[in-house]
């Protein structure tokens, strides 16, 4: 399982387009945006890396790699004292949350002229703020793996790299159950409960 997430949110570093010293902004703070932040700091460790979410839990969580600063985006007054240590924009936005509000607060962030990354799929419908991308032209980059699955095979195995080397853990990253739990684990995933991370499943 941790395989695919990895290789996805390597693939959305990827495509990033990320130099060492630039700045990211990695908007929800869930397995795939916790391990891109973890490759970002393996990869770049001069970039500046700021993690946004809404569940302090997760913020905290991605403190301990090592994210520069963890914002929750609903504090508009703090989001903005950080950004203005950044001259206003980070260098480049990904979204792995795949939410609304989420799409919404990468598009707000990235510097003019420069790229937004999307990394989860929803379903349904989305209402983006048109004019937060348009007026500053921004690119928006769906990190879909299915059309580069050339590139997604070198992400994944660049992931079990930096997992090998411990340069990546996954160990906070799951949700330990035993198979006892599974109807109530299965419960806590269709009710969207952001407390339940990636839920392993301890059989026999």
């Amino acid at each position: 399982m941790f395989y695919q997430l990895g290789g996805t949110a390597l693939h959305t570093v990827r495509l990033a387009a990320l130099k060492q010293t630039d700045s990211v902004g990695i908007v929800g703070q869930g397995p795939i945006g916790q391990i891109a932040l973890q490759a970002v700091r393996a990869l770049m460790p001069e970039a500046t890396t700021v993690t946004f979410d809404v569940d302090e839990s997760r913020l905290e969580t991605s403190r301990r790699p090592g994210a520069s600063v963890s914002v929750d985006p609903r504090n508009h007054e703090e989001v903005a004292t950080v950004l203005s240590r950044l001259g206003g924009h980070v260098r480049a936005a990904i979204d792995p949350s795949g939410a609304e509000s989420g799409v919404n607060t990468a598009l707000g962030l990235a510097v003019p002229l420069d790229r937004v990354v999307l990394s989860t799929a929803t379903q349904g419908d989305l209402t983006l703020q048109y004019g937060e991308f348009f007026a500053r032209g921004l690119t928006l980059v769906a990190a879909f793996v299915g059309y580069r699955p050339n590139d997604f095979a070198q992400d994944t195995a660049r992931f079990l790299q930096l997992l090998a080397q411990g340069d990546i853990s996954v160990g906070d990253l799951a949700t330990r159950s035993l198979v006892e739990d599974a109807s109530d684990v299965c419960r806590r995933v269709l009710q969207a409960d952001r407390a339940l991370s990636a839920p392993v499943f301890a059989w026999g």
